[in-house]
């Protein structure tokens, strides 16, 4: 049975050359979209589920661009 992709959000820190931008990266499971991650970026600063990432904007905690999404594994 092939498990359905989730979303991961991605938030890059002060500093980092994408501050500012959030990264989705659709994969399996929260490990494969940190490892897509890594091999993408190197540095970033926060991962989060979409349930957790989208209440943070309900609560205007985070504005960040949204970036097009990228497929991972």
């Amino acid at each position: 049975m092939v498990k359905e992709k989730q979303v991961y959000y991605f938030t890059f820190g002060m500093g980092q050359k994408y501050a500012g931008k959030c990264q989705p990266i659709l994969a399996s499971n929260y490990d494969s979209a940190r490892e897509t991650m890594n091999e993408l970026y190197g540095a970033w600063a926060f991962q989060y589920t979409r349930k957790e990432y989208m209440e943070l904007r309900q609560k205007g905690t985070a504005n960040e661009v949204i970036l097009d999404p990228v497929e991972g594994r």
